[in-house]
């Protein structure tokens, strides 16, 4: 399954179109997420802390790969990132098969969320 959202990063006044793509494989089972650079790796814990806290109890044997991908440096997508995981984790939800949604092509997520499961925007 490959799933594809957009999302925007806000540099000052400036505007920035993100594609945050996804993939679920038979391969080795866990959530990669590539673009992100350090970030990433502090996001896929998030990440999985929140979905076996308050959505899956059981373990899903699929490998997922998450990449992000913007027409700016990637120093910007790095400083601003955060705002990147309302939508990361709504399209691994997706291909997860938690959130029964199809077609994500046309939609525009943006915001953060915290371990306690609240979401802001900016």
């Amino acid at each position: 399954m490959n799933v594809k959202i957009k999302s925007l990063l806000i540099n000052h006044s400036q505007l920035l179109g993100v594609d945050i793509y996804g993939i679920s494989t038979r391969g080795i089972p866990g959530l990669e997420i590539n673009g992100l650079g350090r970030r990433g790796k502090l996001l896929k814990e998030k990440i999985n802390f929140i979905t076996a806290r308050y959505l899956v109890s059981k373990k899903n044997m699929k490998r997922f790969v998450i990449s992000v991908e913007a027409n700016c440096a990637e120093e910007k997508i790095r400083e601003k990132g955060l705002d990147l995981e309302v939508p990361i984790i709504i399209l691994y939800w997706t291909l997860l098969g938690v959130l029964p949604l199809k077609n994500l092509d046309e939609c525009l997520a943006i915001g953060r969320i915290s371990v306690d499961f609240i979401v802001s925007s900016p």
